[in-house]
């Protein structure tokens, strides 16, 4: 060290100690480094004493003789410095502790070095010790009605206090608890209002870590969240009023969000002597905040990702809102649609002339044709519906492309249309056809006609005259029954043209054909035997064979005459 840098710290020195108030030198963790003699005077702290000492260690906020747990005293060492910090800017009061205990209050201005980046370098404190007004008030009726309204006035206080629905921290400027309320009490999870009487304010705001919040979710206490509650302490010494939203501490070490009003308390003299913070308990706010921007957020997404096309207007129909495929519907961008008149985009109707507009008349759903940037047209099945908005009764448009099911339905129709002139053309030709074919069967049904009088001719003229003239001849017994067979097979032949009636039973087996033909004719059992050469226990067998076939076995009806009732 030169000669002229010990001169400098010589004087430096003369002058730091001959300043008249309390003055300390400070490095950038809190330790002092250098004192006064004023400070010693003042605070009975010596030059053995130095070695070891804080500013903590003589401020009322963490002093030795402090009740903070030492784990949380190291986590709230970091503030130490930011009184001195506020001091720079405005002396700011605070209470010093003696070497003896006693609890002085001075007045704090401060000067700090910092380095190039805005660190901490040192910090030299001036502590000015605060005068007192002690003025005396005269005695008699003026200090009873002095003490009657000091009394109403404290009353009222206390009145406020206990009623307030929002919990109430009134703490002295250096940051210990004097008075809380019950709703206070309630908040924290604590039984009584000592719990909290004489406790440091810090103890109660949430360290470096992850917290369990009465949100559900977890709380990380990062740097960023520190700086931006130092911004609002800081604003609260310079305008004496702080808004804030943060995070307390409960009982049971989980956190809760509060909204917090602090505000600076003078007395008589307009100095400042502590501070009174108003919080509320804002859980039930912040869930259910939450559970709106995610109920919007899911919204949004479904409005965004849905398929069909949405737009949202206001009262007077100008289009405030657009999905990404109304956009895409329509070919325009997000920007150009926003302000746009929505019936702008429509056709005119081509029954009504008129724009789509909701009316009660019309269906929930309808077809309209949207015409695209581009000049084409895209069909669409359109719903609107309306809703209260506060500028009036706005709608929220619900747009489905349906230009390719308009194609396939105009090509079906098509289809259809040319399958209906084939049916016809079909239904003509099959028309000719049967007009040609039912002049072909009138033919056929008179050719048949005229065959079956053709074939009734030559029966009775060319082969009944001969029969008869066989029966009325001399025959023995089975020449006369063979011929009576052959006859009445020649009138069953003829018998349809004649009038038209069946055979009998066509299921009877040729051999029961033939005995039932005889029966007709009234021949017997015996004769039936005779003439078909068979034994009359045979015949008899087909007899009751030819009832059973037709119904009337056991029945007490005579088969001849129903053989002859059916020919």
């Amino acid at each position: 060290m030169t000669h002229t840098e010990q001169h400098i710290d010589a004087y430096f020195e003369r002058t730091f100690d001959g300043v008249a108030e309390a003055a300390f030198v400070l490095n950038a963790q809190g330790a002092v480094l250098k004192v006064n003699s004023a400070f010693t005077a003042l605070l009975g702290y010596g030059s053995e004493d130095i070695p070891g000492l804080r500013f903590a260690d003589i401020a009322a906020t963490l002093g030795r003789d402090s009740a903070v747990e030492s784990s949380l005293r190291q986590d709230i060492l970091c503030f130490e410095l930011y009184l001195l910090v506020l001091a720079e800017k405005k002396p700011a009061p605070c209470t010093l502790i003696a070497r003896s205990g006693e609890r002085i209050p001075v007045l704090l201005r401060s000067d700090i070095l910092y380095d190039r980046n805005g660190a901490i370098v040192q910090v030299m404190g001036i502590a000015a010790p605060e005068r007192r007004r002690a003025a005396r008030r005269g005695s008699g009726e003026g200090q009873d009605s002095q003490l009657r309204q000091a009394w109403e006035t404290e009353a009222l206080y206390r009145s406020i206090l206990e009623n307030s629905g929002d919990a109430v921290i009134i703490a002295d400027l250096n940051g210990w608890i004097a008075t809380v309320n019950d709703a206070c009490i309630r908040m924290f999870g604590l039984e009584r209002p000592e719990d909290m009487h004489g406790r440091y304010l810090l103890e109660f705001l949430p360290m470096a870590g992850s917290y369990t919040s009465s949100t559900g979710e977890v709380f990380t206490v990062t740097e960023e969240y520190y700086t931006r509650q130092l911004m609002k302490i800081e604003s609260l010494f310079e305008t004496g009023l702080a808004k804030t939203l943060g995070y307390l501490l409960k009982k049971d070490q989980t956190v809760f969000p509060v909204e917090a009003t602090m505000s600076l308390l003078r007395d008589e003299q307009g100095q400042h002597r502590g501070t009174i913070t108003i919080c509320r308990d804002v859980t039930d706010k912040t869930i259910a905040e939450r559970t709106i921007r995610q109920s919007q957020a899911f919204l949004e997404n479904i409005f965004e990702t849905i398929g069909d096309g949405l737009y949202v207007t206001d009262s007077r129909g100008t289009i405030r809102m657009v999905n990404r495929a109304f956009c895409d519907i329509v070919g325009y961008s997000e920007q150009e649609l926003i302000g746009t008149p929505a019936h702008d985009l429509f056709l005119p109707d081509a029954h009504t002339a008129q724009y789509p507009r909701p009316a009660a008349d019309r269906p929930e759903r309808h077809e309209s044709v949207c015409r695209r940037k581009d000049g084409s047209r895209v069909y669409v099945e359109l719903k609107v519906t309306m809703f209260a908005d506060p500028s009036g009764e706005a709608a929220v448009g619900t747009l489905h492309d349906i230009t390719e099911r308009k194609e396939f339905e105009d090509k079906l129709k098509q289809a259809r249309d040319d399958l209906e002139r084939k049916v016809q053309d079909r239904t003509q030709d099959l028309l000719e056809a049967n007009t040609a074919l039912r002049v072909l069967l009138n033919t056929r049904d008179e050719e048949r006609l005229a065959l079956e009088k053709k074939i009734m001719a030559r029966v009775h003229e060319l082969v009944m005259p001969y029969v008869e003239k066989l029966q009325s001849g001399t025959l023995h017994e089975r020449q006369r029954a063979l011929l009576d067979i052959l006859a009445v097979n020649l009138r069953h032949i003829i018998a349809p043209y004649e009038n038209a009636k069946t055979a009998p039973n066509l299921l009877l087996t040729p051999m029961e054909a033939q005995v039932a033909n005889l029966v007709q004719y009234g021949r017997t059992t015996k004769d039936i035997a005779e003439a078909l050469s068979l034994s009359a226990k045979t015949v008899a067998f087909h007899r009751d064979a030819i009832r059973r076939k037709l119904g009337i076995h056991n029945k007490k009806i005579n088969l001849r005459k129903y053989l002859l009732s059916r020919s």
